[in-house]
């Protein structure tokens, strides 16, 4: 093996020992050696010195090889195959030449369905690791998606003018066609027909409906699901929070400061400002409320605040605007609409609301009280 010479004046080479990156500089003459080259990301092949340099790679010296590669643990509890030198440049833990990373239960919550992986592997997928070592179970998925039956609730406290309906609800949407879909207190997904609630499989806690009835969700990963009739669809990019108007046209909140973004056929187009919980009124504009309660209307390509605080909001197509305020009661905070000024107090409290066509709306609400309707 040849050893660099300490010349200055030389181009630099870079050695990787324990981690370290040291650089000396080599004479001319030993520029046109090959050697091992770890690269940052830890992985090495066998490589000319200069392109090694040129890559910002470790190299090891001419004609050293790389190594048999094995497991690498790293610090945040992901697992890959590299070198002991490439595990080191990593930070890692290196289990031994010949190891293997180790695999566990991954879930795809919406679809039911299980494959083994890596955890690595599992979060680039964007599904739920159940750790390492475990396996997958035909009767185990995360509780919120567990239950197959809503349960049952007992009409009571029912206000003058609304009818009790017989599930409970943390999410209700309604479509311009007025199709109804729920998601009651355990995350499972319903569509209210005349014969009763059909369920859906998987399970969210965030619901919108579009113009012809067929639902979008956000589950607890902030995933994004379309219903097309017969199965879900995985969308583009994560959400918060989700809203459809009469048109069809979707807009959600991004998980990196509820920064509203609408789906353009591909993915999602960005406008500026942040909210908590989104909807769209039936000329296509944006309502929200954000994380101090404001209430705020896009329209016409700018941001208007509205008058009042609130928790909630929908919109239904017919023009109507609901929000729950800041007021509490029995089942949850004070429902109001929109009187074109102002805000009008309707006498009920929930803990959702949803606009539906002319006067209909649902209310969810907590305490283990029915959802109820007008």
């Amino acid at each position: 093996m040849r050893i660099s010479i300490l010349y200055p004046w030389r181009v630099l080479a870079v050695l990787a020992v324990s981690g370290a990156v040291l650089a000396f500089p080599r004479s001319a003459a030993a520029q046109n050696g090959s050697g091992a080259c770890v690269t940052p990301d830890g992985n090495c092949t066998v490589t000319p010195y200069l392109s090694c340099v040129a890559a910002g790679g470790g190299y090891t010296g001419d004609d050293t090889q790389c190594g048999q590669p094995g497991a690498c643990k790293r610090s945040d509890g992901t697992c890959t195959s590299l070198t002991a030198a490439g595990c080191r440049v990593v930070g890692g833990t290196f289990a031994g030449v010949g190891t293997s990373c180790p695999t566990g239960a991954c879930y795809y919550k919406l679809n039911q369905t299980c494959s083994q992986q890596t955890r690595l592997d599992c979060t680039n997928l964007g599904r739920s690791y159940s750790g390492d070592n475990t396996t997958c179970s035909s009767n185990y998925y995360p509780v919120y998606v567990a239950p197959t039956v809503a349960p049952t609730a007992t009409p009571s406290n029912v206000p003058a003018g609304w009818a009790a309906l017989s599930w409970q609800a943390q999410d209700i949407a309604v479509g311009a066609n007025g199709t109804v879909w729920f998601i009651d207190p355990a995350d499972n997904i319903f569509r209210v027909t005349p014969t009763g609630n059909v369920q859906a499989p998987g399970g969210a806690y965030r619901i919108a409906v579009d113009p012809v009835g067929n639902a979008w969700v956000v589950n607890r990963d902030k995933q994004i699901f379309r219903w097309t009739g017969s199965n879900w669809v995985m969308m583009n990019g994560s959400a918060l929070d989700i809203g459809i108007g009469r048109d069809g046209k979707v807009w959600i909140l991004l998980p990196d400061g509820g920064v509203p973004a609408s789906w353009n056929g591909s993915g999602w187009t960005k406008l500026s400002g942040g909210g908590m919980r989104i909807t769209v009124d039936s000329s296509g504009n944006l309502w929200m409320t954000n994380a101090y309660n404001q209430i705020w209307r896009y329209a016409a390509g700018n941001f208007q605040q509205m008058p009042g605080a609130a928790m909630d909001i929908s919109a239904g197509p017919d023009g109507a605007v609901y929000v729950l305020g800041m007021q509490t009661g029995t089942g949850g905070n004070l429902v109001y609409h929109w009187a074109g000024t102002n805000w009008s107090p309707d006498g009920v409290y929930g803990n959702v609301i949803a606009a539906g066509s002319g006067s209909h709306a649902y209310v969810g609400r907590s305490g283990g009280l029915p959802a109820i309707m007008r």
